[in-house]
């Protein structure tokens, strides 16, 4: 058992038994573009268990207006075979955008992939801050048929949480900082925050919250 002492409170993880990261690998993520991690739609498809993968495009293009506010929605131009044919593009969604379209797909896998997601998008953030994993990934959520993306803002939120925790005591307004950074929203980070049980409290009558 190790513990981890931030905000004011003592959590605990276990890390004797590394569990494993289904729906998603490392290896499926490409951060060769725009120097952050995506993953290739028709690979995203599949890891849902979408019955033709292709629609996935589809439901990208619906809702292209809520995927852009998490950046630039990236394109490849493709042909339909080696001797070229009908013209097309894949997209490479980065995780915001991976995230909102498992809660779209509603379908079995998808919470399973939104935490893959997650945990190797965090990963793949302290690699490039030179910090060595400090947490196994956390227990994905039950699977069930559809979270609302509320519910999976906050299960991301709460990973975020458990990463900035493992650095030891963390000031209030860093988080806040770290949080905008990743493009988690302020109040759905003190919802999971509440749902952990992490509490805020002075280390001195003038000292800054941590």
């Amino acid at each position: 058992m190790r513990s981890i002492h931030a905000w004011g409170v003592c959590m605990t993880d276990d890390v004797s038994d590394t569990p494993s990261l289904p729906g998603l690998t490392i290896s499926d993520l490409n951060t060769t573009i725009d120097n952050e991690p995506r993953v290739r739609d028709l690979v995203l498809a599949k890891r849902l268990r979408f019955t033709n993968p292709h629609m996935i495009r589809k439901l990208i293009e619906r809702n292209r207006t809520e995927l852009k506010t998490h950046g630039v929605i990236s394109t490849v131009e493709i042909t339909s075979s080696a001797k070229g044919g009908r013209p097309g593009k894949e997209y490479w969604l980065n995780e915001g955008q991976a995230l909102v379209i498992c809660s779209l797909s509603r379908t079995e896998q998808a919470a399973a992939v939104r935490h893959a997601m997650i945990t190797l998008c965090m990963q793949w953030r302290r690699t490039q801050a030179g910090q060595p994993s400090l947490l196994p990934p956390p227990a994905p959520p039950p699977i069930v048929p559809w979270l609302g993306r509320n519910d999976w803002a906050v299960e991301r939120a709460k990973s975020f949480i458990m990463e900035v925790l493992s650095r030891g005591i963390v000031t209030t307004d860093k988080i806040q900082r770290e949080s905008h950074n990743v493009g988690l929203c302020w109040i759905t980070v003190e919802r999971a925050k509440k749902k952990l049980g992490v509490r805020s409290v002075k280390t001195s009558p003038s000292g800054p919250w941590t």
